[in-house]
């Protein structure tokens, strides 16, 4: 279940670390310094908390994308950041979609030029600047990839829009923004303070964020293909 917490919530923690022995040193910092710094410090939160995976807490998002018969290359998401998995949709069959490396890369080409392209299970993707390129180049028609992935972090503006803190993690934003005020001010003692503080909450995260279903941890997949003879090698199923 998530833990919304909104800006207006950040606004007022950020300032009651950052005042803690100064006397209010953080009044003099204007609204939108304070918000910035606020999401600046959440951003870097994201990115601890995407780095950590497991069970992903923000890839909630997917994106449909028909095939173009002959067409091998389509544009990601405009929120795109990190991409969970890429799955295909032909012929009334699920196909779950490997990456290409560029070792490979020349085997592909061959397999197009000698059809490989209208076989759902050879196709293989790479993700290429801003956008999804896939090798053989698909021919089939009625085909639909559909992409899990992580969006980009959205910057709270307004007094109600929340992050998620999932279990309290949002601490870290709010430590280390207040970190960040108090060093422009050069109070050292209560920065230190407040490192140590932020240190226990990233070892929290650290240690608790991958593992967000215990019962069922991340488990090992064959990422070459070497089950010869198998579908694993294909395309299809590739984690057991």
């Amino acid at each position: 279940m998530a833990l919304n917490v909104k800006l207006s919530e950040f606004r007022t923690r950020v300032r009651y670390w950052s005042d803690a022995s100064t006397g209010g040193t953080s009044d003099h910092y204007a609204s939108a310094e304070v918000d910035y710094r606020i999401n600046k410090s959440i951003e870097a939160l994201y990115d601890l908390l995407v780095q950590a995976r497991g069970h992903e807490f923000y890839s909630a998002t997917s994106a449909p994308i028909a095939v173009t018969s002959g067409v091998g290359s389509y544009p990601l998401p405009a929120d795109f950041y990190q991409l969970v998995s890429v799955l295909l949709s032909a012929s009334s069959q699920i196909y779950d979609v490997p990456t290409w490396t560029n070792r490979q890369k020349s085997q592909l080409l061959n397999d197009g030029i000698s059809g490989g392209g209208g076989d759902p299970a050879s196709l293989r993707y790479r993700v290429k600047a801003t956008s999804l390129q896939f090798l053989p180049t698909p021919t089939g028609t009625g085909w639909t990839f559909t992409l899990d992935y992580i969006p980009r972090f959205t910057e709270l503006i307004g007094p109600d829009d929340a992050f998620d803190g999932v279990n309290g993690w949002e601490e870290w934003a709010v430590l280390d923004c207040a970190m960040g005020m108090l060093a422009k001010d050069s109070d050292t003692e209560v920065y230190q303070m407040l490192g140590m503080k932020k240190a226990e909450v990233e070892a929290r995260i650290k240690r608790l964020a991958p593992d967000r279903d215990a019962e069922h941890p991340e488990r090992v997949q064959d990422v070459l293909g070497d089950f010869a003879g198998s579908d694993y090698g294909r395309g299809r199923r590739t984690t057991w």
